[in-house]
């Protein structure tokens, strides 16, 4: 009862925050166009953590902020706090929203008056998270942005659960429970359409990557959709020429945590004494890490880097050989995007949209902990051909550095999201 008079609240407040809005747009004066990007981080021990969605929102909003561009974008930050607030974070507006299910109805409505008070123009999602349904009913006029970034059907849930340290982090999903978790974002998603309709709010998707199109399908069950892509946006950064570390050294750039599968490349070092392989990252879930940390810290071409800020990670970048990339499960990552940007290949048992098959090595993909003889053969005889060839190692840099280039970079980004505001 409790939950059906907290919905039919927030279905009154959403009413009378949409006729605000109606008055809004008719007395709007000349002005930027106000972006509310929702995101579940915004790469700040404060803001959710350091992952790929948070640093995509800090890349953007640095870029727009200070480029005086006609685009201002403010985040909408969806967990972990019970009352509305705003905060500055990377010198942008940071709107943190309440939990919708925990907080008070209170919360709530001022929640809502906050968001009325941004004038936004545009909302837009960094992928889809059930956490964003209750911003999406409190603005339900203004034109919506779904960008797809990493949807988790059933199927790829099942496959992150063949690594046991993972189901130790996390607790063993039943099928069932996996089940649920797809029909919890369909559901939420498919509310925040049927909304939009009743209010003719336009929704538009967009994508990081071809390939993540069909598990978008599949998860939203929505076989209709065609999304446009708009690129994860990266720094290029200037470059006289590729340069390379003398001894050949390659890199591990990602979360040690369970799916990324971090001991594979521990490995790696153990079997190639004469390769330095550089770890640049940190744990989520130190009880279960630390120990397995340990057994490789003796290994003297092994070192551990910890959390790298811009100016380290581009140092590292301009020296490495290649990125190794161990995951059991990847979106399109940032990682890859900013590797190829310094014209570095990439060695993967992830292939998204082809492009580690094309500026790198793929080896297949690898299911399970991966810490078998027969998984670390697949890398180590990647890595055994990818440092015997030089020519291909340099070409397939470059090739992966002018794509990234013309594809991924903020001018692409700018681009297409001006297409899809302003429509030309």
């Amino acid at each position: 009862m409790k939950r059906i008079v907290f919905k039919s609240v927030v279905l009154i407040i959403t009413f009378i925050f949409s006729i605000g809005y109606l008055f809004k747009r008719i007395f709007k004066r000349n002005r930027k166009v106000k972006i509310g990007l929702l995101d579940i981080e915004f790469f700040h021990k404060e803001a959710g953590g350091f992952g790929g969605y948070g640093k995509t929102a800090k890349n953007i909003t640095d870029y727009f902020s200070s480029n005086g561009k006609l685009i201002n974008i403010e985040i909408l930050l969806t967990r972990n706090s019970k009352k509305p607030t705003i905060k500055t974070i990377h010198n942008t507006n940071v709107i943190v929203a309440p939990d919708a299910e925990s907080s008070n109805l209170i919360n709530i409505f001022k929640y809502a008056y906050l968001l009325n008070n941004r004038r936004f123009d545009f909302l837009m999602t960094v992928e889809y998270c059930t956490d964003y349904q209750y911003t999406c009913f409190l603005q339900p006029k203004v034109p919506l942005i779904i960008w797809i970034h990493d949807p988790r059907p059933k199927e790829c849930l099942e496959k992150i659960a063949t690594v046991s340290w993972e189901v130790l982090a996390e607790g063993k999903k039943s099928p069932e429970e996996l089940k649920i978790h797809e029909q919890n974002v369909r559901r939420s998603i498919n509310k925040v359409i049927s909304l939009s309709k009743l209010f003719n709010r336009k929704i538009i998707f967009a994508t990081t990557a071809y390939f993540l199109i069909e598990r978008a399908k599949k998860l939203y069950n929505l076989s209709d959709i065609s999304p446009i892509v708009l690129p994860i946006p990266v720094d290029i950064p200037k470059l006289d020429g590729l340069s390379y570390s003398p001894k050949p050294s390659v890199c591990f750039l990602a979360r040690l945590d369970p799916p990324k599968r971090p001991w594979i490349f521990f490995e790696l070092a153990r079997r190639f004494k004469d390769v330095d392989f550089l770890v640049a990252g940190k744990t989520h879930f130190p009880k279960i890490m630390e120990p397995i940390l340990k057994e490789y810290n003796s290994l003297p071409n092994l070192r551990f880097l910890g959390f790298l800020d811009d100016e380290q990670k581009d140092k590292m970048l301009r020296e490495v050989w290649a990125l190794i990339n161990t995951s059991i499960h990847e979106g399109l990552p940032v990682s890859f995007l900013e590797c190829f940007a310094y014209g570095k290949p990439i060695i993967s048992c992830q292939n998204p949209d082809n492009l580690v098959e094309k500026f790198g090595i793929y080896t297949g993909e690898i299911l399970g902990d991966g810490n078998d003889i027969h998984a670390i053969d697949i890398f180590a005889n990647a890595l055994e051909r990818f440092l015997s060839n030089d020519k291909e190692r340099i070409e397939k840099g470059i090739a992966a550095r002018e794509f990234v280039t013309e594809n991924y970079s903020f001018r692409k980004f700018e681009e297409v999201i001006k297409k899809l505001i302003f429509g030309k």
